[in-house]
């Protein structure tokens, strides 16, 4: 694996912050602000406990009334993932339920964080609100579609410093699409693939996701609506203020595998 690549099973929630051990990882979302109430109606929590018993926390996205889409990581090796929903404190979801089933990608690789992506089946299917909404995976027109340069907008519930447990209340940064040949740069192309999309901070370099942020929604905007364009999957070694590229799954290259298990009808 490249150096810079680090496990994000350090999703890992410690109740003592001095057990955080996980080297060169400074977990928050970096530089971002508060999320407004209903501001990402289909951002959810994913709590649950590890095969070793450590407690862990992701993100997640809403994509209908019955699936949620995060990282192949935060759920592989989880027992009964928990899904937070409707609110933007951590400890007060306005829904929560254990997921029915998970399907994890058949070619997820835990070396590489090649195809780390997977589907949580709730329950229940829900019913739409001011802060529980689906968000709409990009259309099969956009397939071949790098979004080099698109300003994302990626939400989280991260630490807010490295000594602190996760943040209590939802956050978010802008982040701009880099190109894959550039993300390389640092990670390496066994890494980097065409379906891997990559981010550096909008305003500033060191802007963006952190341990806790992973599994989270990277989406843009769009003149006729909001698009999921990535899964946070993976950061650098050296840390988050490094100002070193995040790695998402790219989820374009992923709209039908997702449509089919999801049974979510594609956009041309």
């Amino acid at each position: 694996m490249n150096k810079f690549i680090v496990l994000l099973i350090a999703a890992v929630i410690s109740v003592d912050a001095a057990t955080y051990s996980i080297e060169g990882i400074a977990p928050r979302i970096i530089n971002g602000q508060l999320a407004a109430t209903n501001q990402f109606p289909w951002h959810v929590s994913i709590q649950g406990n590890l095969t070793n018993g450590q407690a862990m926390l992701c993100g997640g996205a809403l994509i209908s009334n019955a699936f949620v889409l995060t990282a192949a990581h935060c759920v592989v090796n989880v027992t009964s993932p928990r899904i937070g929903m409707g609110s933007n404190v951590l400890a007060q979801p306005q829904i929560s339920m254990v997921a029915q089933s998970r399907i994890i990608h058949p070619n997820y690789n835990s070396q590489t964080y090649a195809n780390d992506l997977a589907l949580l089946r709730l329950p229940l299917n829900l019913t739409s609100s001011a802060s529980i909404q689906w968000i709409r995976l990009p259309s099969l027109s956009q397939a071949t579609n790098q979004f080099v340069n698109a300003s994302g907008i990626l939400s989280g519930f991260g630490r807010i410093n490295d000594q602190s447990a996760p943040s209590a209340n939802l956050r978010y940064a802008r982040t701009r699409v880099m190109t894959n040949a550039n993300c390389q740069l640092y990670y390496g192309s066994a890494a980097v693939t065409n379906s891997t999309l990559c981010t550096l901070g909008y305003d500033i370099n060191a802007q963006g996701p952190c341990a806790n942020d992973n599994g989270g929604p990277l989406h843009i905007v769009e003149s006729n609506g909001n698009t999921l364009i990535g899964i946070h999957s993976f950061f650098s070694s050296s840390g988050c203020n490094a100002g070193h590229p995040a790695g998402y799954a790219r989820i374009s290259s992923y709209t039908q595998w997702i449509s089919q298990q999801a049974g979510i009808a594609t956009r041309p």
